[in-house]
């Protein structure tokens, strides 16, 4: 089996989009992209077979908010973890263990090149959907694929494996205040979003004392510049002393 196979890049039909990010006047979002839990099955029975992976998940915890699950996916010996969480909806658990299963392929590189797609404001209609979709989907799928450059077809196995960083050069207290205080500004009525706008700009998710420095002060920055671009009037901007320290990327 070649592990970079795993890391190809889908066929643009099967890319869904769902809205992140949105700006204050809910007529702007970011798109994310994400695949299916079928096509990671798909992908992992054509490269691995059938025979040589498999998935198993427990239950973490399940209460009137959300359900969280463990999945660990194992590909030819080789074993990696990672959680899923959804919302209380119709068939929580089965949307939680589908969510608990991309998160273990991405580390393998199974659609990890979606992480590259550009940060991009684009106009929704009047039902909180993208104008113009399908475009959207190409024209991001296109800039990932770019991207990552060479990395999807060069890079080896075993640094697809998504290390956890070093418990050295961590983030600081002030900058994790600064990181919780944009937070509840830009994602209080919307927790859902802040999973996928801190996968989106760090390629994981964590809390936010696992961060790292360098990750901190791009959440720092990515939000900031969501504040600054959705502001039409200065006093929505948040007061300086709203802020946390002299400066919140230290």
């Amino acid at each position: 089996m070649n592990w970079n196979d795993l890391k190809k890049p889908f066929d643009v039909k099967s890319i869904g989009v769902r809205v992140g990010a949105v700006s204050p006047d809910r007529t702007r979002g970011i798109p994310m992209l994400y695949i299916s839990a079928r096509d990671v099955m798909d992908r992992l029975d054509e490269v691995a077979g059938p025979e040589n992976w498999e998935f198993d998940c427990e239950l973490l915890h399940c209460n009137s908010d959300t359900v969280a699950v463990r999945g660990v996916l194992t590909v030819h010996g080789v074993t990696r973890c990672d959680v899923g969480e959804a919302a209380t909806e119709t068939e929580p658990f089965k949307s939680a263990v589908s969510d608990a299963l991309k998160r273990c392929a991405v580390h393998f590189g199974i659609g990890r090149y979606l992480y590259s797609v550009p940060s991009k404001w684009y106009p929704l209609d009047q039902n909180g959907r993208f104008i113009d979709q399908e475009r959207i989907v190409q024209e991001l799928h296109n800039a990932a694929i770019n991207g990552s450059n060479g990395s999807i077809a060069n890079e080896t196995s075993t640094q697809n494996m998504s290390p956890k960083p070093a418990q050295t050069n961590m983030s600081t207290i002030r900058q994790q205040e600064t990181i919780e205080k944009l937070r509840q500004q830009l994602f209080s009525d919307r927790p859902e979003m802040w999973q996928d706008f801190m996968e989106h700009t760090i390629n994981r998710y964590c809390k936010t004392v696992n961060l790292t420095k360098s990750e901190a002060s791009s959440l720092i920055s990515a939000m900031l510049k969501m504040l600054t671009e959705n502001s039409d009037d200065d006093d929505d901007y948040p007061p300086a002393g709203d802020i946390p320290g002299d400066d919140p990327f230290m």
